[in-house]
């Protein structure tokens, strides 16, 4: 296991997350994580990270982020279509 790096909110960061920022590589989900934490503490942002990536209702996950109080509400979405398949599709 990578050594770890970071740990900011619920988020940790291993060498290996960070390896990633280097071409041409692309972000995983934990590097996108540690992006909207650290959105999530601006006053009036919500951010929508990529781990809930399946929603079977919207609602469910709006209400929580009280998007009508919010100037700028951001979610990972992931273009994966089959929903048994785990860590497939991109963001």
């Amino acid at each position: 296991m990578a050594a770890r790096v970071l740990s900011y909110g619920d988020v940790l960061l291993r060498e290996g997350d960070l390896a990633l920022l280097d071409p041409p590589n692309w972000f995983n989900d934990q590097l996108i994580s540690f992006f909207f934490e650290l959105l999530s503490r601006e006053e009036g942002v919500a951010v929508c990270g990529p781990r809930p990536g399946q929603w079977q209702e919207l609602d469910a996950f709006l209400a929580p982020l009280q998007v009508a109080k919010r100037q700028l509400v951001l979610f990972a979405l992931n273009n994966n279509t089959d929903s048994t398949a785990a860590n497939g599709g991109s963001h």
